[in-house]
C-alpha cells in the first residue's frame, strides 16, 4: 500500500510539473538591428520583447523594449520624456544627453560608462546605449533601469508577464507663501511677509529694484496697498518663471523714483518673518550714472553663413543675437547711443565689425559669443576676454564679467586675455564675452531660456553702465 501511495505521489508531481511548464509565460520575440560601427551596418538578432508601463498605464512605442545581455533596453525618449526629462541627441559625438532639473546624464553609444553631472559612472553589467533599427525606425536604446532610477523612478520587473512597471513618486517641492506687502509710511519702509526667514536675491538696474524670493509662492491674498513713498514710484509682483533650474520664485519689483539708487539710499534686509525694504528721498549728490553721450557698439558674434558653434540643431548665432538685442534695448533705455554690427541673421566679416566700430568712433566695443568644447562636455560657465593687461579694456572686461556672474549665478571662469581679431583691431576699449557652453547640456538649457537670456543681458548692460560711470567719475 505504501509503495502504491509513493507511486501515485510521484505521478502527481510529474503531472504538476508538466502543467506548470505548459502554462509558463513565453515572451514574444522579434528581430531588432543593432548598429555595428566597425561594419557600418545593422546586425539583426531576435530579442525577447518587454512590455512597459508608466504609472500603471501601458506605454506605446514604435520600437519595442527588449532584453539585451540581460538588461531591459528601451528607446531613450520613451523613458526620459515619460518621466519629465529632456533629451538631446549630439550626432557629432554619438551621445544622448538627458536633463532633469540639476541632473544631467550623458550616455555615449557603445560605451560602458555614462556621465552623471560630469562624473563617470559605470553602467550595470557594462551594457551600453546602442543605435537600433526596427521595421525601418531608428532609435537610441538605453538601459531602462539605470536611466529611470537616476530620474528618481521606481522600477519593478514582473517575470511572469515580461513587464517592467515604472512609477515615479510625485516630487514634494517645499515652499512658503509670500503673504503680504505692508508699508510703514512714517519710516517709508515696506515689509514683505513670508512667515519665516526668506532666501532671496536682489538686483538693481534701470531704476528697478528687483527682489527674487526663492522656494516661494504668492498667496491668493497678496496685494499691493495704496502707498506714498519718497523713493518708490510703483510696485509690481509675479510668480516668476525666468530661471531655468529654479522653480517657485516670487519676483517683486520696485520702480524707483529718479535719482533713487540701491544700495546708496535704499536698503534690503532679512527679517525674522520676511524681508524689509527701506529708503528715503533721493540724494541729489549721488551720481546718477547718466550714460547719455556715450556710443557703444554691440556685436552679436557670427551670423548668416557662419552659425558659430553648434550642438545638434542648436546654433550659437541665435543665442548671440537674442542676447545682443536685449542689451541694446536696456542700454538705450539708459540713454546710451547703441550701434549694432548686425540686427538679424546676416554675415558680417571680422574686419567689417572692427571697421564699423572705428568709423563711428565708438567709446567701447562689446562682442557677445557662446562657448563650445569638443573634448569636455561638462565645461560650464562664463568668461570675458580683453586684449592685453593694462588700460581701460581690462576694467571693461572685469565690469562685465562681475556683473553677469552676479546676475546669473553662473560659474565664474574669470576675465582673461586673448588675441581675438575684434579685440586687436578696434581702436577703443573692447571686450568679448562667452556667455556659456552650447556643447554642455546644463549651460545649453539655460542659454535657450528666455528668462536666463534676460539675466545675461541685464548683467552685460549693467557692467557696461558701471564701466561708463568709472570713465566719468
Amino acid at each position: 500500500m505504501k509503495r502504491l501511495l509513493l507511486r501515485l505521489a510521484f505521478a502527481f508531481c510529474i503531472i504538476l510539473a508538466f502543467n506548470i511548464m505548459a502554462f509558463a509565460y513565453t515572451p514574444a520575440a522579434d528581430k531588432v538591428g543593432v548598429f555595428d560601427a566597425g561594419a557600418n551596418t545593422y546586425d539583426y538578432k531576435s530579442y525577447n520583447i518587454v512590455s512597459l508601463t508608466n504609472k500603471g498605464a501601458d506605454v506605446p512605442t514604435d520600437m519595442p523594449a527588449v532584453i539585451m545581455d540581460g538588461r531591459t533596453m528601451v528607446p531613450v525618449r520613451v523613458i526620459s520624456e515619460g518621466l519629465g526629462a529632456g533629451v538631446l541627441w549630439l550626432s557629432q559625438t554619438r551621445q544622448v544627453s538627458i536633463s532633469y532639473g540639476d541632473l544631467f546624464i550623458v550616455l555615449t553609444i557603445d560605451s560602458a560608462e555614462a556621465l552623471v553631472n560630469g562624473k563617470s559612472t559605470a553602467l550595470p553589467e557594462g551594457v551600453p546605449a546602442v543605435l537600433a533599427k526596427y521595421n525601418g525606425v531608428q532609435r537610441t536604446l538605453v538601459p531602462l533601469r539605470f536611466v529611470a532610477e537616476q530620474l528618481g523612478a521606481d522600477v519593478e520587473w514582473d517575470p511572469e508577464t515580461y513587464t517592467v512597471h515604472v512609477d515615479k513618486p510625485p516630487e514634494e517641492v517645499p515652499f512658503y507663501e509670500v503673504e503680504a506687502l505692508n508699508q510703514d509710511a512714517e519710516a517709508d519702509m515696506f515689509a514683505i511677509s513670508t512667515g519665516e526667514p526668506a532666501d532671496y536675491d536682489v538686483k538693481f538696474f534701470d531704476q528697478r529694484l528687483v527682489i527674487d524670493i526663492f522656494n516661494a509662492k504668492l498667496s491668493d491674498r497678496f496685494s499691493v496697498p495704496n502707498f506714498e513713498s519718497a523713493w518708490a514710484e510703483e510696485v509690481r509682483y509675479s510668480q516668476y518663471t525666468g530661471y531655468a533650474d529654479i522653480k517657485n520664485v516670487v519676483r517683486i519689483v520696485f520702480q524707483m523714483k529718479s535719482g533713487a539708487r540701491y544700495p546708496e539710499n535704499v536698503s534690503v534686509d532679512a527679517s525674522a518673518d520676511g524681508i524689509s525694504v527701506a529708503g528715503g528721498a533721493p540724494d541729489e549728490t549721488v551720481p546718477g550714472g547718466d550714460a547719455a553721450g556715450f556710443t557703444v557698439v554691440i556685436d552679436a558674434g557670427h551670423g548668416g553663413d557662419d552659425p558659430g558653434a553648434m550642438s545638434g540643431n542648436y546654433r550659437e548665432t541665435d543665442i548671440n543675437l537674442a542676447v545682443a538685442l536685449r542689451v541694446r534695448d536696456l542700454l538705450q533705455n539708459a540713454g546710451v547711443k547703441i550701434l549694432m554690427t548686425r540686427t538679424d541673421d546676416t554675415y558680417v566679416s571680422l574686419a567689417g565689425r572692427a571697421e564699423f566700430a572705428n568709423a563711428n568712433e565708438a567709446d567701447i566695443f562689446v562682442s557677445i559669443h557662446t562657448n563650445a568644447s569638443s573634448e569636455n562636455f561638462s565645461a560650464s560657465g562664463i568668461e570675458t576676454y580683453y586684449l592685453a593687461p593694462g588700460g581701460w579694456a581690462v576694467v571693461l572686461a572685469n565690469c562685465i564679467q562681475d556683473s553677469v556672474i552676479d546676475q546669473t549665478g553662473a560659474f565664474d571662469r574669470g576675465a582673461k586675455t586673448a588675441n581675438f581679431f575684434v579685440l586687436r583691431e578696434t581702436d577703443m576699449p573692447a571686450a568679448l564675452i562667452e556667455t556659456g557652453f552650447i556643447t554642455t547640456e546644463s549651460d545649453r538649457v539655460k542659454l535657450f531660456d528666455e528668462g536666463y537670456r534676460d539675466s545675461l543681458a541685464e548683467g552685460i548692460a549693467t557692467g557696461i553702465l558701471e564701466f561708463l560711470d568709472k570713465t566719468v567719475s
